[in-house]
């Protein structure tokens, strides 16, 4: 099994753990007067049982017998406002210095970054929604478009979203998103892409309803069949109004 070699020292578990406890300092290096480092749950050799009853465990298997492994914790859910702020709350911070580690929680480390195409494509779909959000907002305004060249991706911001934000895209759809894999995370920016896209075709087709249906030459003929219908209506009750109560019907009096 090849050994993991990480990029920065403060991604290794057993660094911070040893810097945490004082063993080693900021360059690596071992402490004087501290002991060497032990995984948790081992024993030291010096205490180790010895003497008369005792018997040496056979190479390759551990002296003691583990006991049942604890159920894992189910996850939290976080809500979606706290994940948005996690996700676009980038800090940066010294390389060479090691964050405190907060207490109850085990520290995450990010171990992989997403494709720079990915990353490309992520920003892509994001600046086509914007463009089709002002596109429609003009329309119903009935005001000229905004150019489309403001919102075509020119080759400088094409590098950009492939070196300097992939590692914060990366970070969003960590927090935000919940992708587990550079794999997961292709997944979701597929099934952005695809669901902007077919939800942009639909708001597009309400928007010319809302703005070409009333002016429909055949419903204006239905509107003023309508009116006219109303205006009868109307004039009727007028003239009746005009002439007066009815006389009333019915056998004459007798006279006496």
């Amino acid at each position: 099994m090849r050994p993991l070699i990480h990029v920065s020292r403060n991604r290794c578990a057993i660094y911070r753990q040893l810097r945490n406890e004082g063993r080693v300092d900021i360059w690596g290096r071992t402490v004087p007067g501290k002991e060497s480092y032990r995984p948790p749950g081992s024993t030291p050799a010096s205490a180790a049982p010895s003497g008369p009853g005792t018997e040496a465990a056979p190479s390759g298997t551990s002296a003691e017998t583990p006991g049942p492994a604890p159920n894992p914790a189910p996850e939290a859910k976080i809500p979606l406002g706290k994940r948005l702020a996690s996700g676009f709350g980038v800090k940066y911070r010294d390389v060479g210095t090691t964050p405190p580690a907060t207490p109850g929680e085990a520290a995450q480390v990010q171990t992989w970054d997403v494709s720079p195409e990915t990353s490309e494509r992520f920003w892509a779909t994001i600046i086509g929604f914007i463009g089709t959000i002002f596109n429609l907002l003009t329309g119903w305004l009935e005001i000229p478009p905004v150019p489309k060249e403001v919102f075509e991706i020119d080759p400088g911001q094409a590098f950009v979203f492939r070196t300097a934000m992939r590692g914060f895209t990366t970070n969003i759809l960590i927090k935000v998103f919940r992708a587990k894999s550079p794999e997961d995370a292709d997944r979701i920016v597929a099934g952005l892409t695809g669901f902007l896209g077919f939800g942009m075709m639909a708001m597009k087709i309400a928007l010319h309803m809302i703005i070409h249906v009333p002016k429909s030459p055949r419903l204006k003929k239905f509107r003023e069949a309508r009116e006219a219908a109303k205006a009868e209506k109307e004039a009727a009750k007028a003239a009746k109004a005009a002439r007066g109560p009815a006389a009333p019907t019915g056998p004459a009096p007798a006279v006496a």
